[in-house]
């Protein structure tokens, strides 16, 4: 269990002293390894409270056994009593350890094996001297003399005895003595670890700030950006207002052709009915033909750059809420657009007005 112990740090100390590329990074492992390093924590107090109570019960069993052994042997000789001597003094001594004992962290696997064998070499030894009462009194009825040789291979039992008892005491010393020093051991790994979690929050502390400012900084962007969109949309739709004012143009442009073209017609038929009184004005309307021919193309021209001119619009729209940097070429672009238009529009505008002109100088 102290090898287990002994990983369980070094890997929270890994967990801990890990360095991100970046605050965000650091910010982010700190987040996916916390409940890894919780964990580690967590089992590292249970083994921590399982080590701490398996000690305090071999200690309390080897002292009861101890008390037990020395209370029967204090019945059968003078010698009984300096065992239990002693045996008192290891209970108080044992008695004045520190409360601290309970917050071990570590105990050797060897010194609970030895606590196990003293505790059943202590219980051979008790059912033995039980036995060897047994005998002596038997042989006090019987035999004066036999029972004071029995008496005798007794006592020399009795100190074979006190003698494995001294023995396993000596075990009981090596094995406090290695509890000790499991406890520097494991004073030594907490000063470690809270050494590295007072790091680890101070990484953290600043990570955080960090994580605060960019978050302000991308808050300012978020707000800028909120800005230069709403710009952006205004501006789109005061060139759809503009847009569907020149459709409003081009409409009425084409009732304008539509009225002409009646015109024409009527005049056609008067032609055909006045081919004589005509005849004098043929080249003229034959000129008349040439003009409303070439409006006719002008027209074509003209819706052909309106369709330009809308499949312009959509694109610009387009590029204008996917790229704010390019707004400002495509509005120059668009109002060249539209200037080239106006210019059309001037153009037909006048060439309507002298074929009205010459129509009526006609009549």
């Amino acid at each position: 269990m102290p090898a287990e112990m002994d990983g369980s740090v070094k890997q929270m100390l890994k967990l801990i002293e890990e360095e991100g590329e970046s605050f965000a990074k650091k910010a982010e492992m700190y987040y996916q390894r916390r409940p890894e390093l919780i964990s580690f924590v967590e089992d590292f107090y249970r083994m921590y409270r399982a080590l701490a109570e398996r000690y305090d019960q071999v200690t309390g069993d080897l002292r009861k056994n101890i008390e037990s052994e020395l209370r029967s042997q204090g019945s059968g000789s003078g010698r009984s009593s300096d065992m239990s001597r002693k045996g008192s003094e290891g209970s108080d001594s044992s008695s004045s350890e520190p409360d601290s004992e309970s917050e071990f962290d570590a105990i050797d696997v060897n010194s609970d094996k030895a606590s196990l064998r003293l505790q059943h070499r202590v219980h051979e030894l008790e059912t033995e001297l039980s036995e060897l009462k047994e005998k002596l009194e038997a042989k006090e009825k019987s035999d004066h003399d036999a029972d004071e040789m029995e008496i005798v291979n007794l006592k020399q039992k009795l100190e074979e005895a006190n003698n494995n008892l001294q023995m396993k005491e000596t075990e009981l010393g090596l094995a406090e003595k290695k509890t000790a020093e499991l406890e520097e051991r494991v004073e030594f790994l907490k000063g470690a670890a809270a050494a590295a979690a007072e790091k680890f929050q101070t990484d953290l502390l600043n990570e955080a700030l960090a994580i605060e400012e960019y978050e302000n900084e991308l808050a300012n962007e978020r707000e800028k950006f909120l800005k230069e969109k709403s710009s952006l949309e205004e501006q789109i739709l005061q060139l759809e207002n503009a847009n569907m004012d020149r459709v409003k143009h081009i409409s009425e442009l084409d009732e304008g052709i539509v009225s002409l073209k009646a015109t024409v017609g009527m005049l056609t038929a008067d032609k055909v009915a006045l081919t004589g009184e005509l005849k004098c004005r043929h080249d003229r309307v034959i000129e008349m033909e040439q003009q409303f021919h070439q409006l006719q193309m002008e027209y074509a021209n003209l819706n052909k750059e309106k369709e330009e001119l809308n499949e312009e619009v959509d694109r610009q729209k387009i590029v204008i809420s996917d790229v704010a940097e390019r707004k400002r070429e495509a509005i120059r672009q668009l109002c060249f657009s539209i200037e080239h238009y106006r210019d059309n529009y001037c153009r037909l505008l006048g060439l309507l007005q002298n074929h009205k002109r010459s129509a009526t100088v006609a009549n």
